[in-house]
């Protein structure tokens, strides 16, 4: 931003007289200060702030579930929460005597980006975060040592949620990364500390084959299941229920066509189905099942017309055909 700004505020020389001169460059000075005063405090204030960066929102995206104002204000009331609950955690850490860690790292700042509402938001998650921060200190070695929450808006944004989290890492506010669970917001976080700024980063998240590369995504952690994982997962639960191959019944893989909703976890929306459906129909077929797909308009279709029939037809009597646990991707033999 400075050097934009230096390089593109150069004096016109004119032919002037030199008190003339003089004066002029006197007013192009101040102005250039000016402008750069304004621009700072802008930056300061709103560059990086998610309530003046504006996601697009083009009509050729599906459309949010919840309005910006919905989504600011409930954010501002998780900071308010958050800000109470880290000073209420400061004061008791200053009570304590200095544990064995505290020498070594007297703050840790927790950075944990997610949605303010809709699935997985921080309401949900927050506690769970202040229980497991209340174990730890029961651990006398972290006695003193302050651990401060940072919430981090995602709002389903590739330029917004990028940009919240670089502001973090460039002013060092975190030094540890909860989240994000969107796979794209997942990968620029993950580049941007690998290269720069050496923030480890910690999410459920993360299910794309590309995320498991360890020399690009050097400091990223993914604690959950991925598209790699689901192989695995599928022949367990095969041999759980004694569902061989080369069996008469096939095994029904079934998708929607309209999936149209911004899915909040991975990013992906409708992709995520055809991941899922590619890596399960290629094992299937490599251990010698036999596979038919159930293609239907929409997500109601899939259980109108196929899921609640189930229970009728399948050979099966385990809880597991019920169309109300069935959550997708595949149907039992």
């Amino acid at each position: 931003m400075l050097h934009i700004l230096c390089t593109t505020c150069q004096p016109s020389y004119s032919v002037e007289s030199t008190n003339a001169n003089n004066s002029g460059k006197f007013g192009f000075i101040f102005r250039c200060v000016s402008l750069l005063f304004v621009i700072l405090c802008v930056s300061v204030r709103g560059a990086y702030n998610q309530q003046y960066c504006k996601p697009s929102d083009s009509p050729e995206q599906p459309p949010r579930r919840f309005p910006m104002n919905d989504v600011l204000n409930a954010f501002d009331r998780v900071l308010n929460a958050t800000n109470s609950i880290n000073a209420a955690r400061a004061r008791l850490a200053s009570s304590e005597k200095p544990g064995k860690y505290y020498r070594y790292v007297p703050e840790v700042h927790l950075g944990i980006q997610l949605d303010a509402l809709g699935e997985e938001n921080f309401a949900q998650v927050l506690p769970a975060l202040d229980v497991a921060i209340e174990k730890i200190k029961q651990n006398s070695n972290f006695n003193k040592v302050q651990f401060t929450t940072v919430p981090i808006l995602h709002i389903s944004s590739i330029a917004c949620d990028s940009l919240a989290v670089l502001h973090q890492f460039e002013t060092k506010a975190v030094d540890v990364l909860l989240g994000p669970l969107n796979d794209f917001s997942i990968a620029n976080a993950a580049r941007f500390s690998n290269s720069m700024y050496n923030v480890p980063i910690v999410t459920p998240g993360g299910f794309a084959y590309q995320l498991k590369d360890k020399i690009e995504y050097a400091l990223l952690t993914r604690v959950f299941f991925s598209y790699s994982d689901l192989p695995w997962l599928i022949e367990n639960t095969m041999k759980q229920y004694g569902w061989l191959p080369h069996e008469q019944t096939p095994i029904g893989l079934y998708a929607a066509r309209k999936s149209r909703l911004i899915d909040e976890g991975t990013g992906h929306t409708a992709l995520v189905g055809v991941f899922q459906q590619q890596s399960i129909n290629a094992f299937l077929l490599d251990n010698g099942y036999k596979v038919f797909h159930i293609l239907t308009e929409d997500e109601t279709g899939v259980v109108d017309q196929f899921l609640k029939r189930l229970p009728d037809t399948a050979r099966s009597e385990s809880s597991v055909f019920s169309p109300t646990l069935v959550g997708g991707g595949m149907s039992a033999p």
